[in-house]
């Protein structure tokens, strides 16, 4: 049922190894099709949140005036992981998170990465979510480095169609 499935996914989401159990136990159980998919998921998210949360939370990135949801998303764009990259900048666009600092952040990995040629599904994907969240914003500021990712010469077109599109939500 949809409760359960969204509680397994959460349950995967800890990181917490002592719910590997039960999230095994949902995914060969004779339970109904959506639960078992979302119980497969949450064994794969309940190994890499067990190494992004300490991420999430390092008390050193903590910014005082940002909010705890703000403060997360921080943390996840300054990781080094594109997976979690891309995770706050959905959660910057979805929650409106659209604070300086973490825009700042934001513009300034955008803009040492949006030319660089890659085939790289992770890399394409983290940076359209920052190009999507620099337009989601509304700021005009951004509108000059959107532009050089739309008409770059060279670099991935996935990346250039969401610096179009970004640019979109500008205007």
């Amino acid at each position: 049922d949809e409760y359960t499935s969204w509680m397994v996914k959460l349950l995967g989401s800890s990181g917490n190894s002592k719910y590997r159990e039960t999230i095994n136990k949902l995914s060969q159980k004779p339970t109904n099709k959506r639960v078992r998919r979302h119980a497969e998921i949450a064994k794969s998210d309940l190994f890499k949140w067990k190494k992004w949360n300490p991420q999430v939370l390092n008390k050193e990135l903590w910014q005082n005036d940002l909010s705890l949801d703000e403060n997360r998303a921080y943390a996840m764009i300054k990781s080094d992981d594109l997976a979690l990259k891309e995770i706050g900048a959905k959660r910057v666009v979805k929650l409106n998170l659209f604070s300086p600092k973490i825009l700042a952040v934001i513009e300034s990995d955008f803009e040492n990465h949006y030319d660089i040629s890659s085939r790289d599904k992770q890399f394409l994907h983290t940076y359209a979510w920052f190009a999507r969240a620099l337009g989601a914003s509304g700021n005009q500021d951004y509108a000059p480095l959107l532009e050089a990712a739309k008409s770059q010469k060279g670099g991935s077109s996935y990346i250039k169609k969401h610096a179009h599109r970004a640019l979109k939500n500008l205007k």
